[in-house]
């Protein structure tokens, strides 16, 4: 990760404005998966799972700008309900969220927001965010079905000639034709 946490308390300290881009890890934390979306509905039925991101951000001092990427109208629309009422989390609900938080991400292999930056370079055109989020899928299912099917179309990872170039734009500097190659030689490790 890029150690957002450390950067804000840098910014902090010094008394400036924080402006947060990619609240939502470019829609990842969207849904967190069935067993933790369930805990936050039910805490709260009525809030969708991307709120509890802009209501945690909502408690830190200094931030006063949070950006989100919006593609439907139904987001705006929660988006817009979400900061109108500008309920930041209880001290109970940062708990819960602190604990689902720490559950989803060890569930992850490869920690990707799927912001795209990486396929700005790649010269095989290879989608890489929806391989290395097949990659975090595989490591938790084992799902050999869903690899074969997969790796059925034209450009897979097989096609990554570890030229690097994804790896120089990643923000989280992930060795991306590292695990295409895992990918390619299933089972993950």
């Amino acid at each position: 990760m890029q150690d957002a946490k450390r950067q804000y308390e840098i910014i902090a300290q010094h008394g400036l404005p924080v402006w947060v881009m990619e609240s939502v890890r470019g829609g990842r934390l969207a849904s967190l998966g069935e067993r933790y979306d369930a805990m936050l509905k039910q805490a709260k039925p009525d809030w969708s799972i991307p709120s509890w991101a802009f209501r945690w951000l909502m408690g830190l001092p200094n931030v006063t700008m949070i950006l989100s990427g919006m593609t439907t109208m139904e987001q705006i629309r929660d988006n817009v309900a979400t900061f109108q009422k500008g309920e930041a989390l209880t001290q109970e609900q940062q708990m819960l969220l602190t604990n689902v938080a720490a559950g989803y991400q060890s569930r992850l292999a490869v920690p990707c927001t799927a912001c795209r930056y990486c396929c700005d370079g790649c010269p095989e055109h290879i989608d890489i965010p929806r391989w290395i989020n097949l990659y975090n899928e595989l490591h938790l299912t084992h799902d050999k079905g869903a690899w074969e099917r997969a790796m059925e179309e034209a450009i897979n990872p097989t096609a990554c000639i570890g030229c690097g170039q994804c790896t120089s734009h990643c923000p989280q500097s992930i060795d991306v034709p590292g695990y295409l190659s895992k990918l390619s030689a299933w089972p993950v490790s």
